[in-house]
């Protein structure tokens, strides 16, 4: 079972590019039609500039610069987000 990392997270998913992304959101889609993705982040430093958030999923990071924020709060959360996760992947749907 894979754990989803907390918000606040830097990965980067393309070496070659060394982009750092920052993780502002889990699980989340583009729009009602598409796939659920793990993540949704934005570039950092330029952070929220207008710019299409960054969709990806957990086997997509490549590094983990920096884990995030993470409290009682943040463990219970996860807990059930990678949960539902599990469900979504499981059985191949768009619904959650």
């Amino acid at each position: 079972m894979v754990k989803l990392l907390p918000l606040g997270s830097v990965v980067i998913i393309d070496t070659e590019k060394s982009e750092k992304i920052l993780i502002v959101g889990r699980l989340v889609r583009k729009d009602i039609d598409s796939n659920v993705f793990d993540y949704c982040g934005v570039r950092a430093p330029l952070g929220l500039n207008g710019e299409e958030l960054v969709m990806f999923n957990h086997e997509d990071v490549k590094r983990l610069m920096f884990v995030g924020f993470q409290d009682e709060d943040e463990l219970v959360y996860s807990s059930t987000i990678t949960k539902q996760r599990e469900d979504v992947k499981k059985n191949n749907t768009k619904d959650w």
